[in-house]
């Protein structure tokens, strides 16, 4: 659970969540009068959902990378509201099929964040350390179709993969 007194913060800037914090949704609620914020990263958290709220209005940096949403899709609805995103980092878990079927959703999310620079995407096979052959050509050619799909949509960014070592 995050510190009470947080959500007093309202002129904070920056703000990292790892794991080791339980983000129910009193801890989602002490996040939303923080306006200011304009990177949030919620790493590793298990989470229901991303909720809206005046934090997100002036992000330029989200990133969720092992945050294990219920909300399905790669790109929570409730960040939709984040236009001044410049990074915002996917978590995709799919193969190019199931991208391919997720796209015109995502692309109507990403269409909407006018400041977009970077998309950073984080493929969820790479968070283990050994993956098979399989999942590296499945993710092979996702990553291909995602910079093509990106290409498409002419969205003026840049694709990156998240390393993973």
């Amino acid at each position: 659970m995050l510190p009470p007194p947080l959500s007093r913060l309202s002129s904070l800037r920056r703000l990292a969540i790892s794991s080791e914090w339980s983000l129910d949704a009193a801890g989602m609620n002490a996040l939303r009068p923080l306006g200011a914020l304009t990177k949030l990263g919620i790493r590793g958290c298990c989470i229901s959902r991303l909720r809206g709220g005046p934090y997100l209005a002036g992000l330029h940096v989200l990133n969720l990378g092992g945050s294990l949403l219920e909300e399905a899709g790669p790109l929570p609805f409730a960040a939709t509201p984040a236009s001044q995103l410049q990074e915002p980092q996917l978590v995709l878990s799919c193969d190019a099929e199931q991208l391919q079927e997720q796209w015109r959703e995502l692309e109507g999310r990403l269409v909407l964040m006018h400041r977009l620079q970077v998309l950073h995407v984080d493929w969820s096979w790479s968070k283990f350390y050994w993956r098979s052959h399989v999942q590296k050509q499945a993710e092979v050619e996702a990553a291909a179709l995602l910079r093509d799909l990106v290409s498409r949509a002419c969205l003026p960014c840049e694709l990156r993969s998240i390393a993973r070592g």
